[in-house]
């Protein structure tokens, strides 16, 4: 087997179907692959060819991949998702790869009920906290607003298969608790019937649903600290500061105060908690603040304690061990706290501010900015353009940002995305490829791909392709400049 001609051949592939190259192009290599017995060959972040083909909603691709053995039952061996995840995430093809894959070909409904999760003991790392976010195929729907998919789940139901529209992601939020957070109208209509059909108030769901995710919070808090009294400290400080962003101060309760308290115990920049987290990410992964729709006051609190942990030496850049590997400022994107987004950002050294303004995600490849776009946070995006956040990144279903705000910007009943913001998002995208700083194989901290493996330079040979504009005939040339590079 010739390794990096299967390398080659992948991110030809790969290229193809990012321009929307036709079929006829495509199947060769395809053929190819196949023939030398790598058609389930994965790249950097554990995808195969027929992931990537689902998440860039390419289902004739899909279907010859799987005549040509790519079995649909195939997980992501870094995360668990499947085949349908990555479709979950594409309005463009997503719902007809899954009603292909479960009513045509009669895949087990398992898969539309299998989490994007590991398990701490099946790691080979860090095995006290789980990967993932838990999401299933509905959540995914649900996540990416792809109302399409969602529409696609029930009608799949009402052939008599089993969907999982309840279970929740591993912060406890539900599929239609995390719709009615995110504002995505169309699936609450679709969902709160269904699963609330005694009640026609969107406001009695909302309750319903955030009374569950504490409770469930609570449980799952409940069992870690049973089994790891280490972390009570730090949990506790949490749970205070998140107190005083939600209450405001006492005569006790003053961050300062709380801090000098706790410093002697709490190391900020430790993992604590079932995710793993340092405290800047720690005090907003909880449903006090989740369910939050902070007023100017609390959000001033909120930025008051982000910068009196920065300024105790908690870094921004230290990333949770669990739940999505990322580092601090995800959250504050959808939770909308931009000004103490913007002081984590600046207080990041600036040889490497634009790494961590262009942190990709390792789960569905999308960046702050992408988020910031996906659930039309215009301030959010204004603040990342404002530092040169890279517009030309895609996510794993193709999207950059310009283009998840378009899509944004075309579901009904939404306050849109204004177009002075939209052009400013829009018209950097230019900016195509990866920050070399960012490049993903150059991250540190991500379980299973050290030592430098054929995939990871195949997938940095990939991206010198892109910014060479996708012009074959050097492929050589990139593989060896990948290697040397790399190593």
């Amino acid at each position: 087997m010739n390794t990096h001609e299967a390398a080659t051949i992948y991110t030809k592939v790969l290229a193809a179907m990012e321009r929307e190259a036709p079929f006829d192009e495509i199947h060769p290599l395809i053929k190819s692959l196949a023939d030398l017995g790598e058609i389930n060959r994965t790249d950097y972040f554990g995808l195969t060819i027929s992931m990537r083909a689902a998440g860039l909603g390419r289902l004739d691709v899909v279907k010859a991949a799987h005549a040509l053995k790519a079995p649909l039952e195939m997980r992501n061996k870094l995360t668990n998702a499947n085949l349908l995840h990555y479709a979950a995430q594409q309005p463009e093809g997503g719902a007809g790869i899954i009603k292909w894959a479960i009513l045509d070909e009669k895949a087990s409904d398992d898969l539309l009920n299998q989490q994007i999760l590991v398990v701490g003991h099946d790691r080979d790392t860090d095995k006290d906290w789980d990967r993932g976010n838990g999401h299933t195929v509905a959540f995914e729907a649900v996540f990416n607003d792809t109302v399409e998919v969602v529409q696609a789940l029930i009608e799949i139901e009402n052939q008599g298969h089993k969907v999982d529209f309840t279970t929740p992601a591993v912060h406890g939020r539900s599929p239609l608790g995390w719709a009615l957070k995110t504002d995505a109208n169309e699936i609450v209509k679709l969902l709160g019937p269904k699963l609330h059909p005694h009640s026609t108030d969107k406001d009695v769901w909302r309750k319903e649903e955030d009374s569950t995710t504490e409770e469930y919070a609570e449980r799952e808090n409940a069992k870690w600290i049973s089994s790891h009294p280490q972390d009570i400290p730090a949990l506790n400080l949490a749970q205070q500061l998140r107190w005083y962003i939600v209450n405001g101060p006492t005569q006790e309760k003053q961050v300062e105060d709380l801090l000098n308290l706790a410093f002697k115990d709490v190391d900020l920049n430790k993992p604590y908690g079932r995710f793993g987290q340092p405290l800047l990410i720690l005090v907003p992964t909880h449903p006090d603040i989740m369910n939050l729709t902070p007023d100017q006051d609390q959000k001033n609190r909120y930025t008051e304690v982000v910068s009196k942990l920065i300024a105790k030496h908690a870094d921004p850049r230290t990333k949770e061990k669990g739940l999505m590997e990322v580092s601090a400022g995800f959250r504050e994107v959808f939770f909308d706290y931009m000004d103490a987004l913007e002081f984590m950002i600046l207080n990041v050294p600036s040889a490497k501010r634009e790494d961590f303004v262009n942190e990709i995600g390792f789960f569905n490849g999308y960046t702050r900015l992408i988020d910031a776009a996906l659930i039309g946070r215009e301030a959010a995006i204004e603040l990342l353009c404002r530092h040169d956040a890279n517009r030309g990144i895609k996510g794993f279903n193709g999207w950059t940002a310009c283009k998840a705000a378009k899509i944004y910007n075309s579901k009904p009943q939404k306050v849109r995305i204004h177009d002075r913001v939209l052009a400013t998002l829009c018209d950097g995208q230019e900016r195509r490829g990866l920050p070399e700083d960012n490049a993903p194989w150059q991250q540190p901290g991500i379980t299973g791909v050290k030592p430098i493996t054929d995939e990871e330079i195949a997938t940095r040979a990939y991206y010198l392709f892109k910014q060479r504009g996708h012009q074959h005939g050097d492929d050589w040339k990139d593989w060896f400049r990948a290697e040397d590079e790399l190593r």
